[in-house]
């Protein structure tokens, strides 16, 4: 179906002609002064199940709600398991901007992966991440059509949260719960909120 969406919004502006679309600055916060921050972590596959479980009991024990960004391949390899992650939310991963000659065939490849998210989790991939660089105006246009947000960042766990930052954990391993505790214990003293990215998103 969202296929036939993309097809519909790409006649509607033009047939899918090349046009001229600024790229996408990923979301990293607010510029806000309140003291609102959300956490963030890209799984690549390579995560032990020690540190998975570990930093999944620190998100429940905080009452934090992070946002888990995943490939569908990621999600494939652990249909069975989907539950254990619902003290998160999760956004699509891409390792690679969806690849295509024009912004038609952008728009469409976009579109399957949507697709397949949707089926594996039962949600729309609201949250998009590239692993590396920014959307260049072919994916930037694809991503305004489905009214996808990409996501960067803005510092990690180890740094002093700032107001309406997005914060990344890094690459998850058996010390990243540990410093998740870390960075949520002083983030609560210093009077902050740590909220659920679409929580955050809501105070644009």
């Amino acid at each position: 179906m969202l296929v036939f969406l993309a097809v519909a919004l790409l006649f509607r502006r033009g047939g899918g002609k090349s046009e001229s679309v600024p790229a996408m600055r990923p979301f990293d916060g607010l510029v806000t002064d309140q003291s609102l921050c959300a956490v963030t972590v890209s799984l690549t596959g390579i995560e032990s199940r020690v540190s998975l479980e570990l930093f999944g009991s620190v998100c429940a024990g905080m009452d934090v709600r992070p946002c888990l960004f995943v490939t569908n391949d990621w999600l494939e390899e652990h249909r069975s398991e989907l539950s254990e992650f619902s003290y998160a939310e999760l956004g699509l991963l891409f390792e690679r901007e969806p690849g295509g000659a024009t912004r038609k065939r952008v728009m469409s490849n976009l579109a399957e992966e949507n697709e397949r998210f949707l089926s594996l989790t039962g949600t729309f991939p609201r949250f998009v991440r590239l692993a590396s660089g920014e959307p260049g105006d072919a994916f930037s246009a694809a991503l305004q059509a489905y009214g996808q947000v990409c996501v960067g960042c803005r510092g990690g766990l180890t740094d002093a949260p700032s107001p309406g930052a997005v914060a990344d954990c890094g690459q998850l391993n058996g010390t990243t719960g540990y410093a998740l505790a870390k960075y949520c214990a002083g983030a609560l003293a210093d009077g902050y909120t740590v909220l659920a990215l679409s929580d955050l998103q809501k105070y644009i």
